[in-house]
């Protein structure tokens, strides 16, 4: 049965808004996330590596969403400094294709 996200049905979803991958500093590929979280009863995955989104839509289907997002810094001097405050920022595309 297909999930229904937004309507007149409305059902409640197992996600997981913020994890990173093999892209970033992950420990797993996209592909591992997502079966991972799929096995244990989630619906919906944003993979949020850092500073720069990926369309991870191929790997949605009928009952799993993949939402494409990312991790951002907000850094005052604008650089990294380990040692400086920085603010991190989840963002979620409107149109998972959209990587700008």
């Amino acid at each position: 049965m297909e999930k229904i996200l937004y309507g007149a049905k409305k059902y409640r979803f197992k996600g997981n808004m913020h994890c990173h991958s093999t892209l970033s500093d992950g420990k797993y590929s996209p592909e591992e996330l997502k079966e991972m979280y799929k096995s244990h009863g989630y619906d919906i995955l944003a993979i949020t590596d850092h500073e720069r989104p990926y369309d991870h839509q191929a790997l949605s289907d009928p009952e799993f969403l993949m939402i494409t997002g990312y991790e951002c810094y907000i850094r005052p001097s604008g650089c990294y400094n380990k040692y400086d405050r920085e603010i991190h920022l989840n963002l979620f595309a409107r149109e998972p294709e959209n990587l700008n």
